[in-house]
């Protein structure tokens, strides 16, 4: 998953208080909404 997309759908979360709503925003189930921010939660891959 992008980084960049998992922002996107944490801004939308955090906005519409809904994963569900938010990944219909995105094209996305509201699990795989929630596996983006779950990402977003790990740190960044070494260079």
């Amino acid at each position: 998953m992008n980084r960049w997309t998992a922002l996107g759908v944490f801004r939308n979360v955090s906005e519409l208080q809904s994963f569900a709503v938010a990944g219909q925003r995105h094209v996305l189930s509201p699990a795989t909404a929630s596996k983006n921010i779950a990402e977003l939660e790990q740190p960044p891959p070494a260079v």
